[in-house]
């Protein structure tokens, strides 16, 4: 096998949709990968292509084992590949390597970096570490409306419902434009709290933006958002 043919193989793993790359045979991952590990030069675009390429297959310990033996090369990480290790260390669980990605980037004054600091709030939302995730998002100077979904999201998969609530209703009064996203963090918290009157004005908000939801999210939204309430919830819907 050639080098370019491995490369290849590589940039598929970047830009083939997620749903075919369930059809990758894993033999031929493997003998893409072994081939990879045997390259005499890699530089940071190599390096890159296969730790993303880990990620997308969801081999998140194997894509940060990689991103180590990468540090130990004296190859210096991109903002790129700081991002998708620090997705592999929040879907993995893996706090300790986060946290040293974390004091990497304040030692090289990159705490600016709204991508990076998204990054960080979503791993230590993913990890259970709130108090620092909130620390993170309440000092930075500048953010967008991925910050705010990221952390909306972390209260919620950490079971921190009125927080997501109470930074949704914040988030609106500081005139940030909400999405898809935003709801599908938010809409869950007003399932568990049972929040009827609060999911009537997230109602009223949705379909005020004119979003773009799909049949598939809708019915997630329907099923998710008052389980105890589902006939009410139906007719807001016009069902």
């Amino acid at each position: 096998m050639d080098m370019s043919s491995s490369l290849g193989f590589l940039r598929m793993l970047l830009f083939t949709p997620l749903s075919s790359l369930s059809m990758l045979k894993l033999e031929n991952w493997i003998m893409h990968s072994k081939f990879y590990d045997e390259m005499h030069v890699k530089d940071e675009v190599s390096w890159n292509c296969i730790i993303s390429g880990y990620v997308r297959v969801k081999l998140f310990e194997e894509a940060i084992d990689l991103f180590n033996e990468m540090r130990r090369a004296g190859i210096r990480p991109d903002e790129s590949t700081l991002v998708t290790v620090l997705s592999a260390c929040a879907q993995s669980g893996h706090l300790t390597t986060g946290e040293r990605i974390k004091t990497w980037i304040v030692e090289r004054n990159l705490s600016s970096n709204i991508r990076l600091v998204n990054a960080l709030i979503g791993m230590y939302s993913k990890c259970n570490e709130l108090d620092k995730a909130s620390s993170l998002f309440d000092n930075m100077i500048n953010n967008n409306i991925v910050t705010w979904n990221v952390m909306i999201g972390g209260y919620t998969h950490t079971h921190r419902y009125k927080e997501s609530l109470e930074l949704f209703r914040t988030m609106l009064q500081s005139n940030y434009e909400v999405n898809e996203v935003t709801f599908l963090s938010v809409l869950p918290a007003c399932a568990h709290m049972d929040a009827l009157d609060t999911g009537k004005w997230i109602h009223v908000i949705l379909y005020s933006h004119d979003l773009n939801l799909n049949l598939l999210n809708l019915q997630k939204l329907k099923i998710c958002f008052f389980c105890n309430n589902l006939s009410i919830f139906c007719n807001l819907m016009g069902q």
